[in-house]
């Protein structure tokens, strides 16, 4: 994975729009891992570009307004219930850069984020014999880690920012986006809340504070890690505010259905050199390669493992594999 993201604004004058928009208007291009996000067709003048011009304020805006949920939030909720349809919708604005408005024709581009890893796809214009920038999508989907998004987003919004600032256009909604985002990056407690409120599909302020109370809860005991994983399994599973695992729960769950096991029992590979870590590739290239690995370590070949083998490795008993339990989709090992 080259792991690299470039997002730039060439300036043009125009001669029409507001203020800040003929002061940041050019082409925007967006690149992922050397592959061209944006570019397209000038249907006007029939000529390939490396993308739109547009004004780089309302993009810059966007992306600050949406960063929490660009940065954390996972790919979007499946639509099982009418009642869905709206989380799709509020989905869609947060992620999709073609909902951003204004009267331009933005590019296809949907990012979203696990924490680990960022997708930044492109999809060509549906229906380009109707709008004056045809799309070509040809990038497909790209991934980076998710750390990767935030030095092209924020050299963006400070070169659009020294942009206004140039012209004298101060107070802009924009200065004032990028104010509260800054502080709330710089301050862990805010930082956490904000970051959880992204997890769970809700803008800024939108969440009921006493349910952020009660997941923020769950974080001091679980880990912000282990909360981020239920919390993207509330996201994409078929789940009722009622039917949530909380951190009691899990404690309940493990004391009834768990099986003891020891970590330190556990296999360890003799020889991480030429591992991949943990974000640099998506986590089943990882397991795979952890699994090859401690084939060739324990000279298994590609026989079956038995169940008394596999959770030895794990450093359990065999039971915690063929145990019943009422939540097979869970895995508990009452650690001693």
């Amino acid at each position: 994975m080259i792991d690299k993201l470039t997002i730039s604004l060439t300036l043009e004058n125009p001669d029409c729009g507001t203020e800040a928009e003929r002061a940041t208007f050019g082409l925007f291009a967006m690149t992922a891992n050397e592959h061209l996000l944006t570019a397209g067709e000038d249907m006007g003048n029939r000529k390939l570009l490396h993308g739109p011009y547009v004004p780089g304020c309302h993009i810059a805006e966007w992306l600050v307004w949406n960063w929490w949920r660009l940065r954390w939030e996972v790919r979007r909720p499946s639509v099982r219930r009418p009642s869905d349809e709206g989380a799709l919708a509020n989905w869609n604005f947060a992620h999709q850069m073609s909902t951003i408005g204004e009267g331009y024709v933005w590019p296809n581009v949907t990012i979203f984020s696990d924490g680990v890893l960022s997708c930044l796809s492109s999809e060509p214009s549906s229906d380009p014999e109707t709008v004056l920038f045809c799309y070509l999508g040809a990038s497909g989907r790209q991934w980076v880690r998710a750390e990767t998004l935030e030095n092209p987003i924020d050299g963006f919004v400070g070169d659009v920012l020294m942009r206004l600032d140039k012209e004298e256009i101060g107070g802009s909604n924009l200065h004032r986006l990028w104010n509260d985002l800054s502080e709330e990056r710089e301050n862990p407690e805010l930082a956490c809340y904000r970051r959880l409120e992204a997890q769970l599909g809700y803008e800024p302020d939108e969440a009921d504070e006493s349910e952020l109370k009660s997941w923020l809860d769950d974080a001091n005991k679980l880990g912000e890690k282990a909360l981020g994983e239920i919390v993207a399994d509330v996201k994409l599973g078929d789940h009722t505010s009622s039917s949530v695992i909380h951190e009691q729960d899990f404690v309940e769950i493990a004391e009834r259905d768990g099986f003891e096991a020891n970590p330190n029992d556990a296999i360890k590979l003799d020889n991480k050199t030429g591992m991949s870590q943990p974000g640099s590739v998506q986590a089943w290239h990882l397991g795979q390669n952890f699994a090859q690995r401690i084939r060739s370590q324990e000279n298994l070949g590609d026989q079956p493992i038995y169940n008394e083998v596999l959770t030895g490795f794990a450093g359990a008993m065999k039971d915690a594999i063929s145990g019943k339990s009422d939540h097979p989709a869970l895995i508990y090992l009452f650690c001693t």
